[in-house]
């Protein structure tokens, strides 16, 4: 089971917005994308390995800022072609703090420990 994870800020065109990677932010890109899950995850992966196109770096970031919004109570008023906008004038270095913050709220997988009472006595 996944463990909670804490919601990350950053900063887009000088308003503070908050980011949350979960299924709801899963769900908004599937939807803005019309892709399936699975499509969705290579566009994760690819992303976060540098192998991503600029619209799919652009939707990931949108959803993620559109569900932590919900998730706190903000509204957002930009579309996924505003965050484009943005990163047109952000440094590298900036779209990587997002992609970092994206990153770190993403669920973290407990250690599966073996049950003590599965040991037999030697």
């Amino acid at each position: 089971m996944a463990k909670l994870r804490g919601t990350k800020w950053v900063t887009i065109d000088g308003v503070k917005y908050p980011i949350y990677m979960s299924v709801n932010a899963t769900a908004v890109y599937c939807d803005l994308r019309g892709v399936s899950l699975a499509d969705y995850y290579n566009d994760l992966i690819a992303m976060l390995t540098g192998k991503s196109s600029p619209s799919v770096i652009r939707d990931i970031i949108y959803s993620c800022v559109k569900e932590g919004c919900r998730k706190e109570g903000q509204t957002l008023e930009i579309d996924n072609y505003a965050i484009g906008e943005v990163m047109d004038d952000m440094s590298a270095d900036d779209v990587k703090l997002i992609l970092d913050a994206i990153a770190e709220s993403l669920p973290k997988q407990e250690t599966v420990e073996d049950n003590p009472k599965d040991k037999k006595k030697v």
